[in-house]
């Protein structure tokens, strides 16, 4: 597994700076991880594909976690989804339970308090 820094991804877009961000979701980003790269916070480029109160269930869900987990969490391919990412399940709100079921394996399986 290859590790990746947090400003390398910043320059993949694979994070968005807090003001991009935020102007897509206001008014809050208060329930979101977020990474601290240079001084400034940046949020996952994948939650911007998602509807916003899945995202939120979601992190809700991986409370407890840190960004770095929660953005594999997001973008890995999972068996329990068919092979699909957790942002591609979310594009059918009809995929939400199975997520959160997934998140919830998740955050045992990472040992973090539920």
């Amino acid at each position: 597994m290859q590790v990746v820094s947090s400003e390398e991804l910043v320059l993949r877009g694979a994070l968005v700076a807090s003001e991009e961000f935020a102007a897509a979701w206001q008014p809050s980003l208060e329930s979101l991880p977020g990474f601290q790269v240079r001084g400034a916070v940046y949020y996952p480029a994948a939650f911007l594909q998602v509807p916003r109160p899945s995202v939120e269930a979601v992190c809700q869900a991986l409370k407890g976690l840190d960004a770095a987990t929660t953005l594999i969490f997001f973008t890995r391919q999972h068996g329990a989804l068919g092979g699909r990412t957790v942002q591609q399940a979310l594009q059918d709100p009809a995929g939400l339970p199975a997520v959160l079921q997934l998140a919830a394996a998740w955050v045992r399986e990472q040992g973090a308090p539920i």
